[in-house]
């Protein structure tokens, strides 16, 4: 099932923007009914995040999914979140750019 409308946390296409800018392949999976908002793959790994606003918190239906997914979904904030989920130094993306 897929929502009509999905509200986006002001900060999502910031992170959107820096997964991408890292080489990061992002797909926006939150039209599907109660699921994350992000699905990144980076290093040969993959990464489902919930973004949110800094004083955003999540919903009883996402309380749910990430109480009874398999796997792991991680709330982000920011890209520093971003970074320390994914295992990202700011030195390895200097030396990437270089």
């Amino acid at each position: 099932m897929y929502h009509q409308q999905h509200r986006r946390d002001d900060n999502q296409l910031e992170i959107i923007e820096f997964c991408r800018s890292i080489g990061a392949s992002v797909q926006v999976v939150a039209p599907i009914d109660n699921f994350c908002d992000l699905c990144v793959g980076f290093m040969g790994e993959n990464f489902l995040l919930e973004v949110k606003g800094k004083k955003t918190k999540i919903t009883p239906q996402q309380k749910i999914l990430h109480s009874t997914w398999s796997g792991k979904i991680h709330i982000v904030r920011s890209i520093e979140d971003v970074m320390s989920v994914m295992k990202i130094r700011e030195t390895n993306l200097m030396n990437s750019t270089k």
